[in-house]
């Protein structure tokens, strides 16, 4: 099975990634590494180009991801990823899509702890990044909210996950 995390940047998205995978035995992608790997820049070199030049490549890596990986893989997305044309439908048609809800203020300290460079929230002090991130989330909620399962970053663990998981496939009739 392919289990793709979701959420707002700053959401753990690629903490979890590593975390269920190693709990599941499966491989871990985080996009933005394959991104990088197949475009020779970082991320925000590619954001310079234009934000639907970087969804396009974004969504090359995810279409590549697809065609690599068939199964036992967590992909930790980028925040927009789910967002950008059909995205999410292909990865809801190709495995478990979790949502990683986050509260404002976690995002804003796992952002600012992490120290890294996210291009649509660079720039400004705290005040401003959490606007940003609030006007972000309010765009992407609806989508986010879309997906197969929610987990609530805040209380989760991996016997969270695990359950969710679990439940998940005996909705559906699945396995790992």
């Amino acid at each position: 099975m392919r289990i793709f995390l979701i959420g707002m940047p700053g959401s753990g998205k690629s903490y979890w990634a590593r975390q269920v995978g190693e709990l599941l035995h499966y491989r871990q992608v985080d996009m933005d590494h394959v991104i990088e790997a197949r475009e020779g820049s970082s991320i925000p070199q590619l954001f310079q180009a234009g934000e639907t030049y970087f969804r396009e490549k974004e969504r090359e890596a995810l279409l590549a991801v697809l065609e690599q990986f068939a199964d036992k893989v967590v992909v930790a997305t980028g925040g927009g990823a789910p967002c950008y044309k059909d995205n999410l439908r292909l990865m809801k048609a190709a495995g478990c899509v979790i949502y990683l809800e986050t509260e404002l203020e976690a995002l804003l300290a796992n952002i600012e702890e992490q120290g890294l460079e996210r291009p649509l929230l660079v720039n400004g002090n705290r005040q401003e990044l959490a606007e940003k991130l609030s006007r972000l989330y309010r765009q992407r909620k609806e989508i986010y909210e879309q997906a197969h399962l929610k987990i609530d970053t805040g209380t989760a663990n991996l016997s969270t996950f695990a359950a969710a998981l679990e439940q998940y496939l005996s909705d559906n009739n699945l396995s790992l």
